[in-house]
Parts: structure tokens; C-alpha cells; sequence
């Protein structure tokens, strides 16, 4: 949600020991945090249907 009052934000960032950053973590962080919207609503469409605990 966007509702500052109720939302939670977490920094997501690589750990301090990691010292190479692979491009395909690079990739998938770009897909979940970037602004395109079309890449990110692909990755959960493709697995929408391996979802075992979902909180709606």
C-alpha cells in the first residue's frame, strides 16, 4: 500500500562481506525495484501459481 500511515518500507542492499555483485542479482533487483513496470509484472505472473502462503 501506499498509505504512509500503514506501509512498510525495507532497504534492500547487498551485505557489506559481498564483494562481487553478479549480474543476474544486479538483474533482479533492477525487475523488482526498478521503475519499469512491464518486467516486474511478468516475473509475478510467471510464478503467481507457485505462491503457497500469499496474506491478501
Amino acid at each position: 500500500t501506499l498509505n504512509p500511515e500503514t506501509r512498510t518500507l525495507l532497504k534492500v542492499e547487498y551485505s557489506k562481506q559481498t564483494k562481487v555483485k553478479s549480474k543476474d542479482d544486479q538483474k533482479l533487483i533492477q525487475t523488482l525495484m526498478g521503475n519499469d513496470v512491464a518486467p516486474r509484472k511478468d516475473f509475478i505472473i510467471s510464478r503467481a501459481l507457485d505462491v503457497s502462503n500469499l496474506d491478501i
